[in-house]
Parts: C-alpha cells; sequence; structure tokens
C-alpha cells in the first residue's frame, strides 16, 4: 500500500513540472518580447504602410514598438519588434539590400502574417510588394523563429540568424 502511495505521489508531482515545461514551449517568444519591452529593447516604429500591410492598424497609421536589431553585415539587418500598444503583436523582419521579409507572430510564435517586398530592379531605390506562397512564408519564418529563439537564450546574435 505504501509503495503504491508513494508511486502515486511521485506521478503527481512530476505533473506540474512537465507542465510548466510544456507552458513555456507553447510561448517561445513571451521571455524575449518581455526583456525586449523592459530594457533590452530601444523606442522604435514600423512605417504606417508596413502596419496596414499587416493588419497592425485599420488605418494608415505608425506603430510604437520596441526594438531589438542588428546588422548582419552592410547589406543585412534583422529586428525583433514588440507593439507598445498590443504586446502580443510581434514582428520579426530580415532586410537585405534587395528583399524584406516581414513576419507578423505573438508571444506563442505563431506566424500569423508574412510581407515580402522586393526591389523591382537592380538600379531601383522602390521596394513593391510581392506575392510569395504559404510554404514559402513558412519556411522563413521558420528560419527567422529559429533565429530569435536562440537570441533568446544566449542574449547574443546566434548562428542560426547568420547562416541561411
Amino acid at each position: 500500500m505504501q509503495r503504491a502511495v508513494f508511486t502515486i505521489l511521485l506521478a503527481l508531482t512530476a505533473f506540474p513540472v512537465s507542465s510548466q515545461q510544456a507552458h513555456k514551449e507553447e510561448k517561445p517568444f513571451a521571455k524575449l518580447a518581455e526583456r525586449v519591452l523592459h530594457g533590452w529593447g530601444r523606442d522604435a516604429h514600423l512605417p504606417p504602410n508596413l502596419a496596414q500591410e499587416l493588419g497592425l492598424t485599420p488605418q494608415f497609421e505608425v506603430v510604437n514598438v520596441k526594438q531589438v536589431a542588428f546588422h548582419l553585415n552592410d547589406n543585412e539587418i534583422i529586428a525583433f519588434n514588440v507593439s507598445i500598444q498590443n504586446q502580443k503583436d510581434i514582428v520579426i523582419f530580415r532586410i537585405t539590400d534587395t528583399a524584406w521579409a516581414y513576419y507578423l507572430t505573438s508571444p506563442e510564435g505563431v506566424l500569423r502574417k508574412a510581407k515580402h517586398f522586393e526591389k523591382s530592379s537592380a538600379k531601383s531605390t522602390e521596394f513593391q510588394p510581392q506575392e510569395i506562397s504559404s510554404s514559402k512564408a513558412r519556411d522563413g519564418f521558420k528560419k527567422e523563429k529559429q533565429c530569435w529563439m536562440d537570441v533568446a537564450r544566449t542574449s547574443l546574435l546566434a548562428r542560426a540568424c547568420v547562416l541561411r
């Protein structure tokens, strides 16, 4: 009888730990978003056209964010942005000299929307919205998500961010 009670107590004791761990895994960006909002991030904003394209605002208006950004090289920047007004809106992006990729996500790390812009020609300075397949959007987001999960774990620029 004592052995059965011990086994049941052991099983019940282990459950909350795995439950807490599962909860953390359900929100891979929550801790990073908190750090960005409360000290690590800098004041920035998302331009009105992008905010509207991503569905962050119903009208053409700027969205104020806290941002952590890294310059990977002369032609490439990545950033993690948390909306100050709605902290469940997280925008991660990668900008190069020829293309911009933006991903709207949440503390849960689920892709909600993706927008891709490319230069119309090599000499152009304007970027035009491009349709991309949902599978290409998911693949790009998966790489960016891994990058930022590694940054969250180490507080440093991670290899996953540079190797693409």
